[in-house]
């Protein structure tokens, strides 16, 4: 009977495990010498710094796909948010604010060529501009950065960008992101606005500021639908703990011109930018008419049927009856699609390229608001 051999079988694992490692610190640090996405860590966010905002004072580099396309480089600025300009209450212009998700965060264009960067180069003369964009923010997120820009830097305008995927994401029953403030349905059957998880850097932190190669797995290979999917389900377990309710639902996340949704889901996404329109004078003092609406296009140009189609005409509809400010991308962004075969996203990605931010910013200026 062969005896089994546990010191020749230890020498192979060591020497497998220690391969596995030396190729993976090879990977590392080749990884550092390319341009891997970056600057996604998060500041802590609790009751004494309840808004989600990103580490200050750093730079950044943003590519995609797997061989690195679409590079570009920009900064967090003091406050936490991507921005070439400081933010400051030393300056006597007026404020107008932009508030936004990942269209406006802007990471993927440089910052002159952002929406941000076209107004403040316009208005220079007479106004601050300041961005206040989060990846993945919700709208109901939006009111604690309306808040924000209201109460730490007094603006005295302000601009929301409104895109198909804010509205469901809203509530805590079906988008778990730590920091964001959600909807809760309390007990009487009322709305609360409340944050789902505070967020305190931890070991995952470390290694996504850190490593290039856990960046590049994430950032770079894994697919938009993957990584969504993994986040959730990284959250699920503390999610579930402070709020037992929580079902991740990702029919609808994919994409937000889908004609695959139910109708709870829709009702959920109408309930969403009503709450938001009931609950923002209780987060800024600025006047109605000191407000702009951008209404996302929502693509379906045709079959209007898609999600947000039906929401982007609930939500004008509103805007209307209500006396707000709004500007329609749909028919700007239709033309420049057919006529011109422009393309207005970013290759290999869902983001808006440099000709839609372009648009965007001449159509806000084009409305006079910031003349008013």
């Amino acid at each position: 009977m062969k005896y089994i051999n546990f010191k020749k079988i230890g020498f192979i694992f060591f020497i497998t495990v220690s391969s596995l490692i030396l190729f993976l610190l090879i990977l590392e640090i080749a990884l550092g010498f390319l341009p891997v996405r970056d600057g996604y860590s998060l500041q802590n966010i609790d009751d004494t710094s309840p808004v989600t905002r990103y580490i200050a004072n750093e730079s950044f580099t943003w590519s995609n796909q797997w061989n690195f396309k679409n590079v570009n480089k920009g900064r967090i600025n003091n406050d936490g948010f991507v921005n070439d300009r400081e933010y400051t209450n030393d300056d006597t212009r007026p404020l107008i604010a932009i508030i936004g998700d990942e269209q406006i965060e802007a990471r993927m264009i440089p910052f002159e060529q952002t929406i941000q960067g076209i107004l403040y180069k316009d208005l220079r003369q007479s106004y601050r501009v300041y961005s206040f964009g989060i990846t993945d923010a919700p709208i109901s997120q939006y009111l604690i950065l309306a808040q924000h820009a209201s109460q730490k830097y007094n603006a005295q305008k302000l601009v929301f960008f409104l895109t198909g995927n804010d509205f469901d994401n809203s509530f805590p029953q079906h988008y778990a992101r730590y920091g964001h403030h959600q909807f809760f349905k309390q007990d009487d059957g009322l709305y609360k606005l409340e944050r789902l998880l505070d967020y305190n850097r931890g070991f995952f932190s470390f290694f996504l500021r850190h490593s290039n190669l856990v960046r590049y797995i994430m950032f770079h290979v894994a697919k938009e639908d993957q990584l969504a999917w993994a986040t959730q389900y990284m959250n699920m377990f503390g999610v579930r703990r402070t709020y037992p309710d929580f079902r991740y639902n990702s029919q609808l996340r994919e994409h937000h011109d889908s004609q695959v949704f139910s109708q709870k889901a829709l009702d959920r996404g109408l309930k969403a930018f009503d709450l938001f329109i009931e609950m923002l004078p209780q987060y800024t003092n600025v006047k109605k008419e000191n407000m702009l609406f951008v209404l996302d296009t929502h693509w379906d140009f045709g079959a209007h049927k898609s999600y947000y189609a039906l929401i982007h005409r609930y939500a004008k509809r509103q805007l209307n009856k209500l006396g707000y400010n709004h500007v329609d991308m749909t028919t700007i962004f239709q033309r420049r699609a057919t006529n011109n075969s422009e393309d207005l996203k970013i290759d290999s990605s869902n983001d808006y390229n440099s000709k839609a931010h372009s648009a965007i910013a001449k159509e806000i200026l084009n409305s006079n608001f910031s003349h008013k």
